[in-house]
């Protein structure tokens, strides 16, 4: 599958994938020639970010009935914002080929960016219906669903527990879990979620996970053993071998910013925070060079 070069670490945007990429140009080449020409410089100047260059070259393709290349037309006015565009396109796509997971999903997703939650249900819910055990966006799509239903709705649960059992054998499905779910403050379901991480995301996902700390606090004793398991949490990964990480800053992406809101001193824990993060990231400072009755000037922003 191709991934979008918008997309960082763990994240995961679909696009065409080689086989329907070789299906499309297939279908084209049975027309003339320009037209599959023109498929493939869309396709490619998509993939470049050159968006309108690829629009003009979809237009330059007279058959209108062909799934392909409205679904391109779909990705390429959704990385454009115009999520009303790419629904229309996506709509077109998935209603010449339904039984195309990629239609579905796709058409799911931008129905519920622009707030068409029962349209939106029943594309993911397609989606689910075709797309193979192991297909990556099972995940995103099922917490996408979960996300439309109210906290309290049983359905909540069980769509988040299915994406669950995939997260547990997949890396890649654990940390789009993970991820959704702190964001929408469930840390117990984050924290599981990077607990499945395992070969080289791992030590990554080991310091991310310690990281991460509910926004909101229900009592003073919910402050005091979130603070004691991040002490825990840290004092295990100073003990534990790490591999460096290349980009922590996607591939770790959390500080524990909520220490601020326990009304206590953090210096002794933010220490070992600072010690934590330079050993996951191979980083050694340097001494700071003190002017002979000299200051340090330090500056935040």
């Amino acid at each position: 599958m191709l991934s979008d070069p918008r997309a960082g670490p763990g994240s995961l945007i679909i696009g065409l994938c080689p086989a329907m990429f070789a299906r499309a140009l297939k279908s084209l080449f049975s027309r003339p020639s320009t037209a599959a020409a023109s498929f493939s410089a869309a396709f490619a100047l998509y993939q470049e970010g050159r968006l309108e260059e690829a629009l003009a070259h979809c237009d330059r393709i007279k058959d209108a009935s062909n799934a392909d290349v409205d679904y391109l037309r779909g990705l390429i006015t959704e990385r454009q914002g115009d999520l009303k565009a790419a629904v229309r396109h996506f709509r077109a796509a998935s209603t010449v080929r339904p039984e195309e997971a990629s239609f579905q999903y796709s058409l799911g997703q931008a129905e519920l960016g622009l707030g068409l939650i029962s349209s939106g249900r029943l594309a993911l819910d397609r989606f689910l219906a075709v797309a193979p055990e192991d297909d990556a966006r099972r995940v995103p799509a099922l917490v996408a669903w979960a996300r439309t239903l109210s906290p309290t709705d049983p359905a909540r649960e069980s769509l988040l527990d299915r994406a669950s059992i995939q997260a547990e054998a997949d890396p890649t499905a654990a940390l789009q879990l993970a991820d959704a779910s702190y964001a929408d403050d469930d840390i117990v379901r984050a924290r599981r979620s990077l607990g499945w991480v395992r070969g080289d995301a791992q030590s990554a996902a080991s310091v991310r996970r310690a990281m991460m700390l509910p926004a909101i606090y229900q009592s003073r004793q919910h402050i005091i053993e979130t603070r004691e398991t991040l002490a825990r949490d840290l004092a295990e990964l100073m003990s534990a071998p790490l591999v460096p990480v290349a980009m922590p800053e996607h591939a770790i992406g959390v500080l524990p910013f909520y220490l601020a809101y326990h009304n206590a001193s953090n210096a002794d824990l933010m220490r070992h925070v600072g010690q934590v993060m330079r050993k996951a990231t191979g980083w050694h400072a340097s001494p700071v060079q003190r002017k002979p009755q000299g200051r340090i000037r330090a500056g935040f922003v």
